[in-house]
């Protein structure tokens, strides 16, 4: 289990990056401030909400736009970082569903291109049992990774 994340890990830190930071000159992203303490709280409550009230559920919620919720930050760039761990190559998803991921977040147009991907394989049982534990393994890594920046007061 141990060696699953430590090869999430990478692909963690360089989403969160890629989403909080900044493109620098030699193509490299880097944040340039602190990240908002707020998603340290939205990654760690992420797995506890997929347990309690299941995986479409919490996908519609952190998916859903700031405007009117009860939430300080996007959450929604949390399911971005998300999104980029399950399809880098480190995530050990099969070949055929990360390839499904990435096509539909081209297509997308619902709350969050994740959400909308879940709720079209909410049919086939293994698909979603897939999906759900890969996220598992990536909101993990994410909440690890993002313990290596610097967040705000």
């Amino acid at each position: 289990m141990k060696q699953r994340f430590s090869t999430l890990l990478p692909a963690a830190v360089t989403a969160i990056r890629k989403e909080f930071g900044q493109k620098e000159d030699n193509g490299e992203y880097t944040v340039q401030k602190e990240i908002p303490r707020e998603y340290q709280g939205y990654i760690s409550s992420f797995g506890a909400s997929v347990m309690q009230m299941g995986l479409l559920p919490t996908l519609a919620v952190f998916g859903s736009q700031n405007e009117g919720g009860g939430s300080a930050q996007d959450r929604a760039k949390l399911l971005t970082v998300l999104q980029a761990i399950l399809t880098s190559k480190a995530s050990g998803i099969d070949s055929e569903l990360k390839q499904e991921i990435s096509d539909y977040s081209t297509k997308g147009k619902e709350s969050h291109p994740l959400f909308g991907f879940a709720v079209r394989v909410a049919g086939d049982q293994a698909k979603q049992r897939e999906l759900r534990t890969h996220l598992m393994d990536a909101a993990v890594a994410a909440k690890l990774a993002i313990r290596t920046f610097q967040l705000s007061k």
